[in-house]
Protein backbone atom coordinates (compact mmCIF):
# COMPACT_ATOMS: atom_id res chain seq x y z
CA UNK A 1 0.00 0.00 0.00
CA UNK A 2 3.16 2.51 0.87
CA UNK A 3 4.36 1.63 -2.11
CA UNK A 4 1.45 2.79 -4.13
CA UNK A 5 0.76 6.08 -2.59
CA UNK A 6 4.61 6.82 -3.35
CA UNK A 7 4.19 6.16 -6.82
CA UNK A 8 0.82 8.27 -6.93
CA UNK A 9 2.74 10.69 -5.40
CA UNK A 10 5.51 10.92 -7.96
CA UNK A 11 3.54 10.92 -10.80
CA UNK A 12 1.40 13.63 -9.48
CA UNK A 13 3.90 15.56 -9.14
CA UNK A 14 5.70 15.04 -12.61
CA UNK A 15 2.42 15.75 -14.01
CA UNK A 16 2.23 19.57 -12.52
CA UNK A 17 6.15 19.67 -13.50
CA UNK A 18 5.43 19.09 -16.63
CA UNK A 19 2.52 21.68 -16.88
CA UNK A 20 5.38 24.55 -16.44
CA UNK A 21 6.07 24.08 -20.13
CA UNK A 22 2.82 25.36 -20.90
CA UNK A 23 3.50 27.53 -24.62
CA UNK A 24 3.16 31.14 -24.30
CA UNK A 25 1.37 33.51 -27.17
CA UNK A 26 3.71 34.86 -29.15
CA UNK A 27 4.72 38.65 -28.01
CA UNK A 28 5.57 41.69 -30.85
CA UNK A 29 6.00 45.07 -30.20
CA UNK A 30 6.51 48.62 -32.63
CA UNK A 31 8.65 51.73 -32.11
CA UNK A 32 7.14 54.26 -34.32
CA UNK A 33 8.42 57.65 -34.05
CA UNK A 34 7.66 60.93 -36.64
CA UNK A 35 11.77 61.05 -37.09
CA UNK A 36 14.62 58.96 -37.20
CA UNK A 37 15.71 57.07 -34.00
CA UNK A 38 17.90 54.45 -32.20
CA UNK A 39 16.63 51.38 -29.68
CA UNK A 40 17.44 48.82 -27.91
CA UNK A 41 15.65 45.87 -26.39
CA UNK A 42 16.50 43.08 -23.79
CA UNK A 43 14.38 40.07 -23.72
CA UNK A 44 14.27 37.75 -20.26
CA UNK A 45 17.09 39.49 -19.23
CA UNK A 46 19.20 38.03 -21.84
CA UNK A 47 21.60 40.63 -23.97
CA UNK A 48 21.10 43.73 -25.40
CA UNK A 49 19.49 43.97 -28.84
CA UNK A 50 20.53 47.02 -30.34
CA UNK A 51 17.97 48.67 -33.39
CA UNK A 52 19.51 51.10 -35.90
CA UNK A 53 18.61 52.82 -38.57
CA UNK A 54 19.01 50.30 -41.39
CA UNK A 55 16.49 47.99 -39.30
CA UNK A 56 14.20 51.07 -39.37
CA UNK A 57 11.30 51.48 -42.25
CA UNK A 58 10.57 54.17 -43.20
CA UNK A 59 6.67 54.94 -44.88
CA UNK A 60 5.35 58.35 -45.50
CA UNK A 61 7.45 59.96 -42.77
CA UNK A 62 6.65 57.67 -40.54
CA UNK A 63 9.85 55.71 -38.46
CA UNK A 64 8.84 52.40 -37.20
CA UNK A 65 10.31 49.22 -35.81
CA UNK A 66 8.65 45.70 -35.60
CA UNK A 67 9.49 42.79 -34.26
CA UNK A 68 7.69 39.47 -32.76
CA UNK A 69 9.57 37.36 -30.21
CA UNK A 70 8.23 33.77 -29.18
CA UNK A 71 9.03 32.41 -25.32
CA UNK A 72 9.44 35.76 -24.32
CA UNK A 73 8.89 35.90 -20.25
CA UNK A 74 10.02 39.90 -19.81
CA UNK A 75 10.87 42.99 -21.93
CA UNK A 76 13.01 45.59 -21.81
CA UNK A 77 12.24 48.32 -25.00
CA UNK A 78 14.09 51.92 -24.91
CA UNK A 79 13.89 53.92 -28.02
CA UNK A 80 15.57 57.64 -28.35
CA UNK A 81 14.50 59.98 -31.35
CA UNK A 82 17.46 61.39 -33.26
CA UNK A 83 15.87 64.66 -33.37
CA UNK A 84 13.77 67.15 -31.33
CA UNK A 85 9.66 67.92 -32.32
CA UNK A 86 9.08 64.31 -32.21
CA UNK A 87 6.24 61.71 -31.16
CA UNK A 88 7.48 58.23 -29.90
CA UNK A 89 5.50 55.28 -29.73
CA UNK A 90 6.16 51.71 -28.01
CA UNK A 91 3.40 49.72 -28.59
CA UNK A 92 3.35 45.85 -27.00
CA UNK A 93 1.18 43.33 -28.73
CA UNK A 94 0.25 39.28 -27.64
CA UNK A 95 -0.83 36.89 -29.69
CA UNK A 96 -2.51 40.31 -31.88
CA UNK A 97 -3.76 41.87 -29.53
CA UNK A 98 -2.39 44.93 -27.57
CA UNK A 99 -1.66 44.80 -24.36
CA UNK A 100 0.47 48.08 -23.48
CA UNK A 101 1.33 51.28 -24.85
CA UNK A 102 3.27 54.06 -23.84
CA UNK A 103 3.98 57.21 -25.86
CA UNK A 104 5.29 60.84 -25.27
CA UNK A 105 5.64 63.67 -27.55
CA UNK A 106 8.23 66.68 -27.23
CA UNK A 107 9.43 70.28 -29.44
CA UNK A 108 12.25 71.09 -27.39
CA UNK A 109 14.72 68.28 -27.14
CA UNK A 110 15.74 64.87 -27.52
CA UNK A 111 13.27 61.70 -26.39
CA UNK A 112 14.04 58.49 -24.77
CA UNK A 113 11.23 56.63 -24.23
CA UNK A 114 11.49 53.36 -22.35
CA UNK A 115 8.86 50.39 -21.70
CA UNK A 116 8.83 47.28 -19.40
CA UNK A 117 6.72 44.31 -19.80
CA UNK A 118 6.31 41.12 -18.48
CA UNK A 119 4.49 38.14 -20.34
CA UNK A 120 0.43 37.98 -18.71
CA UNK A 121 0.62 41.34 -16.60
CA UNK A 122 -2.29 42.59 -18.30
CA UNK A 123 -4.23 39.29 -17.45
CA UNK A 124 -3.51 40.76 -13.57
CA UNK A 125 -4.24 44.01 -14.16
CA UNK A 126 -7.60 43.27 -15.96
CA UNK A 127 -9.16 41.37 -13.76
CA UNK A 128 -7.74 43.01 -9.92
CA UNK A 129 -10.52 45.03 -10.13
CA UNK A 130 -13.13 42.57 -10.20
Amino acid sequence: MRFRATLYIILCTLAIAGCSDIPKDPISFKIINTSDFTAYYIVNDGGIVTVNPPDIVIDNGIYYYEKKIDDLDMIEISATSATAATTLRILVYRNGDKVKEESKTTSTSDLTLTVDYAYGEEDVSSTSGT
